[in-house]
């Protein structure tokens, strides 16, 4: 006698980046390929400006994309899958529609779930409130989530990425070799790749984090304080009390810090990064850190990532600020870098004392660890709420039927597409017989009455 087990083929999860895109199935905690996919720029740099991509070109980069997903990396047939797709914030209505396009008319799928990407993260902590910061090749996003609900007021967006670092990089090293008069490292650095450069970053480069100076800057500070308030205290109290004068209170010993010690997260040594057995590209000590600032400062048109907090902060609401700041979720392959996460908690909380409004908020900013690692976070955040009950796909019908596609304010928690059109039948019922019984009034108006 033969047993058959009946198995539900899991969807196929796509989280789409400018620079890497990862793919995989949503019963999987990581993603089974993470691929490059330069084509997906929404923008394209023309002869006199840039443009955007229509909906037709969207289509044909995408059907070469997905036919890529479906019959070589994942080797899954497209019929019997549902596909997840995280989507962006502000993703342009014509590669969404192209995005349905290919899906249902092409590869014939089932259905398609449209998410908004900034949210998934919060399903790897178990929390449904927080701030997540995602940075990215080109940009950093920033959204404030409040009890599962995006605040989409308090969106944020600066053109600081990963490709600012590698260019500042290539910069430093042309500027090193052209100092030293090295002509062989001058070819190296002319002949390098994209690809190349950002593989000299990730092993040789690390973001600076100094915390015996920060300390020592306080401490200057706070003396500073002091001696400056003495003199003052002194000056008002003998015009006040008619020549008598308060003596400075004897120094205090200070005591041992029972916080962790000190320490510099620097380095004094070159780099070497070997491109073949006898030829290696030198990457100076300076360069290895300094390029990484990018991140921390401003620049033309652009925030750093702890100005680009504040201006979040500002457009949350006061009663939700306090929630929100206790559960920092970063994600993004630049957060890997050696040294980021210390240095932007340290950035961040500096930046909280320093502002009038929100120096009580310093204390209880935190950052979340989640198990998953930053660079796939949005990916298995997605995978999770895949499986979930209740969630509402866009089917092969919907699309037959011509309905709307689920975009920000449709696939919100507290709106889908199907309360959406019960509403308008509910509202398109209720103006019928509303006019029914206007025309029963005027027929009735219009009816001569007689009497016997």
């Amino acid at each position: 006698m033969e047993y058959y087990c009946l198995i539900e083929k899991q969807a196929v999860v796509v989280d789409f980046g400018e620079g890497f895109s990862k793919l995989g199935f949503a019963n999987e905690s990581v993603p089974r390929h993470v691929c490059r996919t330069p084509e997906l720029v929404q923008r394209r740099k023309g002869k006199y400006c840039e443009s955007t991509v229509s909906e037709a070109e969207w289509c044909k980069i995408l059907e070469e994309f997905f036919r890529k997903v479906f019959f070589f990396f994942l080797q899954a047939n497209p019929k019997e899958r549902r596909v997840v797709i995280c989507d962006k914030f502000y993703q342009p209505s014509p590669m969404r529609r192209a995005i349905a396009k290919v899906l249902f008319e092409i590869f014939n799928v089932p259905s398609v779930l449209f998410i908004m990407d900034l949210t998934l993260p919060l399903y790897l902590t178990g929390l449904p409130t927080g701030i997540i910061i995602d940075v990215g090749l080109r940009e950093t996003r920033m959204m404030a989530v409040m009890e599962g609900v995006p605040l989409l007021r308090a969106y944020s967006l600066t053109n600081t990425g990963a490709i600012l670092v590698d260019e500042s990089l290539k910069k430093l090293l042309e500027e090193n070799a052209e100092k030293k008069k090295e002509k062989e490292q001058m070819k190296l650095i002319a002949k390098m790749t994209p690809e190349t450069l950002e593989d000299v970053k990730v092993r040789a480069c690390y973001v600076r984090f100094s915390l015996k100076k920060r300390q020592a800057e306080e401490k200057e500070k706070e003396k500073e304080g002091e001696e400056g308030g003495a003199p003052a205290a002194a000056a008002g109290a003998a015009a006040a009390g008619g020549g008598a004068t308060l003596k400075p209170k004897p120094a205090e010993v200070e005591e041992e810090d029972s916080g962790p010690p000190a320490f510099d997260f620097v380095s004094e040594k070159d780099a070497h990064y070997f491109i073949e057995k006898k030829l290696f590209l030198t990457v100076p000590a300076e360069a290895r850190w300094k390029a990484c600032e990018e991140f921390f400062e401003e620049g033309d048109e652009r925030l750093s990532l702890q100005q680009l907090f504040i201006q979040l902060l500002e457009k949350v609401g006061v009663d939700c600020r306090r929630q929100v700041v206790q559960n920092i979720i970063l994600c993004g392959g630049s957060v890997h870098l050696r040294g980021f996460r210390e240095r932007l908690a340290s950035e961040i909380s500096k930046a909280l004392k320093k502002h009038p409004r929100f120096s009580k908020l310093a204390e209880f900013a935190t950052f979340a660890d989640p198990v998953f690692p930053p660079v796939s976070s949005l990916f298995v955040g997605a995978a999770v709420y895949s499986t979930l009950e209740g969630v509402k796909d866009y089917t092969s019908a919907d699309w037959q039927a011509n309905k709307l596609l689920p975009d920000w304010a449709s696939s919100s928690p507290l709106v889908s597409l199907d309360d959406l059109e019960e509403n308008k039948q509910q509202a398109g019922g209720k103006q019928q017989d509303n006019k029914e019984k206007g025309e029963e009034k005027e027929n009735e108006a219009q009816s001569p009455t007689g009497v016997n």
